[in-house]
């Protein structure tokens, strides 16, 4: 019994690490607006024998619904998701941020989460669809100047609960380091040093050229001395 607790005490450590829960959190942010608390958006386990899961918060509706007290102009009213990190005061939290205005066309949504030695420590948010250049659905005709209720808040509160929702995790890696040529040589005088010309074929072997042409002129001529003396 003895045995088998302590074999519990040491495995227990190894369990709980390999399990980890993460809360994100999320606000609206104008340039012209104080920075408004943020609420949480809700949260994400992680575990190694499975791909992290993300739980929205039970408050998260109520909350958008909130953002939508706002009177501020909406192409430039943002969205922001943060990631909360342990021992930090919230204005120091990694954010990512969407324009508002794309909000009530979303159905899908991605959350990543860059990881250090297995340990969040930044997000990245996005949301689907959004146009490629960033820019806002086009409103119907109003006066320029009007500021406007902020309803795509309310639009998106309804449809944040049945949102398709993935949850990446990524870790830094360094690129591949390129290949350097060896410096080239100087002389002391800090010229740099020629490389010797390659040989030709003719200088690299002239001496087994020549020895090879000496043979056969002496295998020649002793063939051709007792030619000779038969024909005399």
């Amino acid at each position: 019994m003895k045995s088998a607790a302590v074999l519990s005490a040491v495995l227990c450590p190894l369990l709980t690490a390999a399990e980890s829960t993460h809360t994100i959190h999320h606000r609206v942010y104008h340039a012209t607006l104080p920075s408004l608390p943020y609420s949480q958006h809700g949260t994400i386990h992680i575990t190694d024998d499975a791909p992290p899961v993300f739980h929205p918060s039970p408050t998260l509706s109520e909350d958008l619904a909130a953002f939508s007290q706002l009177d501020v102009p909406l192409d430039s009213l943002f969205y922001q998701v943060a990631l909360q990190r342990k021992g930090e005061d919230q204005s120091s939290w990694d954010f990512s941020s969407i324009k508002a205005c794309h909000l009530p066309q979303v159905t899908s949504q991605t959350i990543i989460l860059h990881t250090q030695d297995a340990k969040p420590f930044a997000v990245d948010y996005f949301a689907s669809p959004i146009p490629l250049d960033g820019s806002c659905p086009q409103p119907g005709p109003r006066p320029k100047k009007k500021l406007i209720p902020i309803s795509p808040f309310t639009a998106f509160a309804e449809n944040v609960r049945g949102l398709n929702t993935t949850v990446l995790l990524k870790s830094p890696h360094a690129p591949p380091l390129p290949e350097l040529r060896n410096p080239q040589p100087v002389t002391p005088a800090g010229l740099p040093i020629q490389p010797v010309p390659e040989k030709s074929f003719i200088q690299k072997y002239w001496m087994y050229i020549a020895t090879a042409f000496v043979v056969l002129l002496l295998v020649g001529g002793e063939d051709e001395g007792p030619r000779r003396q038969a024909q005399a």
